[in-house]
């Protein structure tokens, strides 16, 4: 509309206006308005319009995007397989435990049990408590129990198969054995110097027994007495197969084979004395050898201590009276002398108490001023 004014503005001034309905004017108009709708932009919706239009475009955006009806199956046939594959895994699960129970064997019926006898009624003192009442008819019952299942437990152990008799207790009684006779009547005999006698009696007892280690070695001594040491060094070794580590085996037999072996024969020795220290008849194989080489001095102290460990002996108490003789000492070499003669006396020797007081004879007469 303005810019109508400023062109009504701009006409020349003329005569008076023409009349409405003049051709030109209504031209002239029309031509304004057509450049006036021209040069205007375009007009625009109407808000309210364009508003509903956004707002349904942004909510639309927010919302997930819908399925089709093909997603839409095939979610429902994934679930229902997930579904028969997790009830199939549970039912074959706990097929054992849904298996029907094995039946149950019941036993026979047995006969029923008699009727318990009814304990008379007895009317408490007026004096007692009802408690104590209660307990006297219970004791009143028990023996009438213990009658009602006495029969039913003799029937179950007559039922039952009788149990095996315990084997009888063996008791072991430690003491020692009785001697032989044949034993004793040998060592009898040695004592005497009845040698033949003595010899056969030992060997009644081997043939009872071959193993005797005590009839064994005695035979030996008798053998060396006899002159036949080929004879006890057999029963020495006899004597060792059935007890390897007997002292007195291991010294006869050591002593009778020093001469074929005496550095070997004394080594043995000497470590069998680490083993048993306390054996004094290997002290007196030891000093046996030593004097056989005429070292009287070693042999001495061997023979000092197998007299110190044994001095019933007679024969240890004689050696160590030489060694102390060869020694020239012959004062304690007489008396050893003398101690072997009382050993003697009470268990045999090897030597004779005759050349043995001789000595002392002659020990004596040296000593005299």
């Amino acid at each position: 509309m303005s810019l109508l004014m400023e062109a009504l503005k701009r006409a020349p001034a003329g005569p008076a206006a023409a009349p409405a309905g003049r051709p030109g004017l209504a031209l002239h108009l029309e031509a304004m308005n057509a450049d006036l709708a021209a040069g205007l932009p375009p007009r625009p919706a109407p808000l309210a319009q364009e508003a509903r239009d956004q707002s349904r475009a942004a909510f639309a955006a927010r919302l997930p995007p819908q399925p089709g009806p093909r997603h839409l199956r095939f979610w429902i046939g994934t679930t229902g397989l997930i579904l028969l594959l997790v009830l199939g895994g549970y039912f074959w699960w706990q097929g054992p435990a849904l298996d029907p129970a094995p039946p149950v064997s019941r036993p026979p019926p047995t006969a029923p049990l008699p009727a318990r006898p009814q304990a008379p009624e007895q009317p408490a003192p007026a004096n007692r408590p009802a408690p104590e009442s209660r307990e006297g008819d219970a004791q009143a019952i028990r023996p009438a129990l213990n009658d009602q299942h006495r029969p039913l437990i003799h029937e179950a152990s007559a039922a039952m198969p009788a149990a095996a008799p315990e084997p009888p207790t063996l008791r072991i009684q430690r003491g020692t054995p009785p001697l032989d006779p044949n034993l004793q009547n040998g060592h009898a005999a040695l004592e005497r110097g009845a040698l033949p006698q003595a010899r056969q009696d030992f060997e009644q007892v081997l043939q009872g027994d071959p193993h005797n280690l005590e009839a064994l070695l005695s035979l030996a001594a008798i053998a060396l007495k006899e002159g036949r040491p080929p004879v006890a060094l057999q029963l020495y070794q006899a004597a060792l197969t059935a007890h390897p580590k007997n002292a007195r085996a291991l010294a006869g037999y050591l002593g009778l084979s020093a001469s074929r072996d005496p550095e070997g024969t004394e080594s043995r020795l000497k470590t069998l004395l680490q083993e048993q220290a306390d054996a004094p008849s290997l002290y007196f194989a030891l000093g046996n050898l030593l004097a056989g080489q005429g070292r009287w001095h070693e042999a001495q102290a061997a023979y000092f201590q197998a007299s110190s460990l044994d001095g019933s002996n007679p024969d240890y108490r004689f050696n160590l009276a030489v060694s102390l003789d060869q020694l020239r000492q012959g004062k304690p070499a007489a008396d050893h002398y003398r101690q072997a003669l009382e050993a003697a006396q009470h268990r045999p020797a090897a030597f004779d108490p005759t050349q043995v007081r001789t000595r002392l004879q002659i020990l004596a007469g040296s000593a005299a001023p």
